[in-house]
């Protein structure tokens, strides 16, 4: 496909080989071209190519709104999401227009931790694998006991906790509805920061009420829902590590 003579599917892989050959106009034209085309990006793909060249400032604002408007093609895309950086996705959290409901944010957020939290293996002697951080190892079945089985998860779920420490924060838990917080409460209350259930328990206490006492939260995010298309076909890819339908996380972190 071309727009004014430029190939768009490879607007990208110009701009990093002009990057390479230090030729700055081209650069710069291709990052207004971009900016100013939304079309002319193939998601989810410019987007994680973008997102971690760090000198493309102005392609990386870019980056992030599509992501905001399109998040479902983003977060949905498991072999970047799950490598994402802590910091793009805090500042992906951060964002108000970003365009997906909060309970499936977490769902996604979630998993972008189990993803990314490194746990322990306790190795048997019939094993020989070693530990790879970022994958939920399983004790062997003839070395455990209902004491490992306790510990491991207490140990898991602390380890999970630590991971998604800096990224819960910005988690709009104020805009779920009562029975969607229930849902979350059941399933993540162990990974929550200390005293938050029982901030915003008593935040939807406030509101059956009719009393708002706690002023430290956070606005809503819009709305608004956007369905990517990529040459005039739907393009999702949907997260096969979500973890919806799951009754708690001893589901997931069971050695």
């Amino acid at each position: 496909m071309e727009r004014n003579g430029i190939r768009t599917a490879n607007c990208i892989a110009i701009i990093f080989a002009a990057i390479s050959l230090q030729l700055q106009d081209i650069v710069e034209y291709l990052e207004n071209y971009l900016n100013a085309n939304e079309s002319a990006w193939t998601l989810p793909y410019d987007f994680f190519n973008v997102i971690r060249q760090r000198t493309l400032l102005k392609l990386k604002e870019k980056a992030l709104q599509l992501a905001c408007k399109y998040p479902e093609t983003i977060f949905g895309f498991s072999a970047g999401f799950l490598k994402l950086e802590e910091t793009i996705l805090i500042q992906l959290l951060e964002r108000n227009e970003l365009g997906m409901d909060e309970t499936r944010i977490l769902n996604y957020l979630i998993s972008w931790g189990i993803a990314n939290t490194e746990l322990p293996y306790k190795k048997s002697k019939s094993e020989h694998f070693p530990h790879k951080p970022g994958i939920f190892w399983k004790l062997n079945k003839s070395t455990r006991d209902v004491v490992e089985k306790k510990e491991t998860m207490n140990l898991n779920l602390k380890n999970l906790k630590v991971t998604l420490r800096n990224c819960i924060p910005h988690i709009r838990f104020f805009q779920m509805t009562l029975c969607e917080y229930a849902e979350v409460r059941n399933k993540f209350k162990d990974i929550l920061p200390n005293g938050l259930d029982d901030e915003i328990m008593q935040h939807f206490r406030d509101l059956n009420s009719g009393t708002l006492t706690n002023r430290n939260i956070l606005p809503r995010r819009t709305t608004e829902r956007y369905i990517y298309r990529h040459s005039g076909f739907p393009y999702i890819l949907f997260n096969r590590f979500l973890i919806n339908g799951v009754r708690s996380f001893s589901d997931i972190l069971r050695p």
